[in-house]
């Protein structure tokens, strides 16, 4: 899931964690959702190679959710 840091993009996150459809989503359920900043989503080499490299944590991480700082400034 890519979630901006724009306050609008936040609240609607917030909104969609608590829904009970979300809740009820196998792969929630499951711990197979990882939360990462929007900014991993630029199409350029840099940012594919930069998230390839971050990727491994990002699955290995026991908790099924984390969330990447952008090396973008």
């Amino acid at each position: 899931m890519l979630v901006s840091n724009d306050q609008t993009s936040l609240n609607a996150t917030r909104l969609l964690l608590k829904s009970s459809i979300w809740q009820g989503l196998s792969p929630v359920q499951r711990n197979l959702v990882y939360r990462m900043h929007a900014e991993w989503n630029y199409d350029d080499s840099i940012t594919r190679e930069q998230l390839l490299t971050a990727l491994p944590d990002v699955l290995s991480n026991k908790h099924g959710s984390a969330s990447l700082k952008s090396s973008r400034s």
